[in-house]
């Protein structure tokens, strides 16, 4: 009798140290991946009668120079972005996933910014993938002068994103750098404020 009990503990063992070998596999084979952003919306300090001046013989520039000197006039006059960020969620494991939300850091040109979150439920089926919109704000006045200095030269912003999801009991590092183009947001903003659109 005894011996049947130790067989039956045995076996519940080995059948729950399978489980959580099959569980911990499964979302060790989750990741994310960064697919594209866009710049929505382009919020600017208020202007002084020489940022106008600058700026309206910057956007006379534009076609000349493909908006250097207005990347350079109005990178200091952005308040802040909003951002439109696609990423994939890619379940490779051998279990649905159910991403809980998940919070990360925010890097521009290697400068932390801020923090931001995803707090909407995802489930991954096996095998798949599950593209998840992300929106961000991100604002100038959190970057160094450095890192504006580097937007305004080439009107590229230089992210990075780092964080950890939630699935359970299981937590599921990711991390992911993508390069984001302001100049046409910021040549569209700065455009609609001198014309008056």
């Amino acid at each position: 009798m005894a011996s049947k009990k130790v067989v039956a503990v045995a076996a519940m063992l080995i059948a729950v140290i399978a489980i959580a070998a099959v569980a911990v596999y499964s979302y060790r084979n989750i990741s994310f991946q960064y697919e594209q952003s866009t710049v929505t919306d382009v919020q600017l300090k208020d202007f002084t009668v020489q940022d106008i001046l600058r700026l309206t013989a910057a956007l006379l520039l534009y076609p000349i120079d493909d908006g250097a000197s207005l990347m350079s006039a109005a990178a200091y006059l952005v308040d802040s972005i909003s951002l439109n960020a696609s990423a994939m969620i890619i379940n490779n494991g051998i279990l649905p996933a159910s991403i809980d939300g998940f919070k990360y850091n925010l890097f521009a040109n290697g400068t932390f910014i801020g923090n931001g979150s995803y707090s909407g439920q995802v489930t991954v089926a096996p095998g798949t993938n599950t593209s998840i919109m992300i929106m961000q704000d991100i604002d100038f006045g959190a970057m160094s002068n450095a890192t504006v200095a580097a937007i305004a030269n080439n009107g590229t912003l230089e992210i990075t994103v780092s964080g950890q999801a939630q699935s359970g009991l299981f937590s599921i590092p990711f991390s992911y750098a993508a390069q984001v183009n302001v100049k046409q947001a910021v040549k569209d903003a700065v455009f609609a404020i001198l014309t008056g659109d």
